[in-house]
């Protein structure tokens, strides 16, 4: 994971958060990730249109 903040991750979701960006699904803001935003509606739709769109 590219994120410089990865530490301040829980080593509960840090899998999910790998997977997450490695399927393009979640994208931080390019450097950090963020683990405490509050995501808004567009952000929520676009991570449901990303996860609809990975063809496993």
């Amino acid at each position: 994971m590219p994120y410089t903040d990865a530490g301040s991750l829980s080593s509960d979701s840090l899998g999910y958060v790998a997977l997450s960006w490695g399927l393009g699904i979640l994208k931080g803001n390019g450097s950090t990730f963020e683990p405490g935003h509050q995501v808004t509606r567009a952000e929520a739709a676009a991570a449901l249109v990303r996860t609809l769109a990975v063809k496993m």
